[in-house]
């Protein structure tokens, strides 16, 4: 688990959910960035996660994330950007 935990950064989303447990990411916090989601898609995932390939709005550009959300916690993450 130790590994998992740290290729993530756990995020600030805000997201509607609905009676029939339909979930929409509507915007992410990234360090003090707020990036408005402009489309994104539910892509099958292991059980206790949902991921979403999103396209958010970035500077005027549309630039691809993934999102997960951590069901049984009720967290957001994305993947950790490393550089070498």
């Amino acid at each position: 688990m130790t590994d998992f935990v740290s290729n993530i950064e756990f995020v600030p989303v805000i997201a509607s959910f609905d009676s029939d447990g339909h979930i929409k990411p509507l915007y992410v916090r990234i360090n003090t960035e707020s990036l408005k989601i402009h489309s994104c898609w539910l892509k099958p995932s292991f059980q206790g996660f949902a991921e979403f390939q999103c396209k958010v709005i970035d500077n005027g550009y549309l630039k691809p994330l993934t999102l997960m959300y951590h069901k049984n916690e009720g967290v957001w993450s994305i993947p950790k950007i490393t550089c070498t």
